[in-house]
């Protein structure tokens, strides 16, 4: 029961917080920026993976509905898909963000509207092109097929993500100390100047800088909860696939209790770390400053 309990909690969360992110990109001008669209898309994409995956797993057990739940049917094709878009928008909108934090003076130059819009819309055809596609010719008639199927749609849509974030997780670690050591040296050599003067130099404060780090740690967090997500769902499908490791019982149930609950994160995190989310939720929910 845990399980289930557990399962709709992260459901009704998802739904709730997804829904209010499009909400207020979709009707607040000021929130319709580059960052948001690519956060817009997250959103609708990750409130389709939480419909569309425990939803029919409660109906099949507690409803009597009666469907395939293998890698042949319809149930794991159509809610792999939408996960597979998740993906595919979080990796469009991660390095749209690392562009604008490690190359911010060619940004502008770079990611023109049409290119993120370009983005989102490779970001939805592409799963339906190299995994929903294909997938409608998988069964358990043709084995080989399908498993040559689902193996590439793990390398493209699991593993080369995963590889990629790591990637990017360290570099964005590497910048953001790169720029706090700068940061020292300069506080370090301004002190230095106005030694002799005995003049007290305020710190400034640096809204470009704050910004940067906001943005650096809102894409680590996201990656780091897709990595842990996705490590759970990469051995899953390989057992499914190879039958060689058991992943049955609590252990599946975890695995897919932690799919779901990537789903509610993302809006959390935009709450707490993107300043122009959390100020539309103060008037929301006519909330006071903090």
């Amino acid at each position: 029961m845990w399980f289930w309990i557990s399962g709709w909690f992260f459901v009704a969360l998802a739904a709730a917080g997804n829904c209010i992110v499009i909400y207020l990109v979709v009707k607040t001008p000021s929130l319709q920026t580059n960052t948001n669209w690519f956060v817009l898309s997250v959103a609708v994409s990750d409130m389709c993976v939480a419909l569309t995956f425990f939803p029919p797993l409660f109906g099949l057990i507690f409803l009597g509905l009666t469907f395939d739940t293998t890698h042949a049917g319809a149930f794991f094709k159509i809610s792999s898909t939408f996960m597979y878009c998740s993906n595919a928008n979080l990796f469009a909108m991660t390095m749209d963000r690392y562009i604008a934090v490690t190359r911010p003076l060619r940004y502008v130059e770079l990611i023109a509207k049409k290119v993120i819009f370009g983005l989102i819309a490779a970001a939805w055809v592409t799963p339906f092109l190299l995994f929903s596609l294909p997938a409608i010719f998988t069964n358990n008639h043709n084995p080989g097929y399908t498993m040559f199927v689902e193996v590439s749609s793990i390398i493209i849509f699991h593993i080369f993500p995963l590889v990629a974030f790591v990637v990017v997780t360290y570099h964005l670690l590497y910048f953001a100390n790169k720029l706090a050591r700068e940061t020292r040296k300069m506080v370090a050599q301004v002190r230095f100047n106005h030694a002799d003067d005995e003049v007290n130099v305020p710190q400034a404060r640096d809204p470009s800088g704050s910004s940067k780090r906001r943005t650096t740690a809102m894409i680590l967090l996201i990656i780091t909860a897709f990595n842990i997500t996705y490590l759970g769902r990469n051995y899953q499908c390989i057992c499914l696939l190879t039958e060689a490791c058991p992943c049955e019982g609590t252990l599946r149930k975890i695995i897919n209790l932690a799919l779901i609950a990537n789903s509610a994160v993302n809006p959390i995190v935009y709450a707490f770390l993107k300043r122009d989310f959390r100020k539309e939720l103060r008037k929301m929910f006519k909330l006071p400053k903090m």
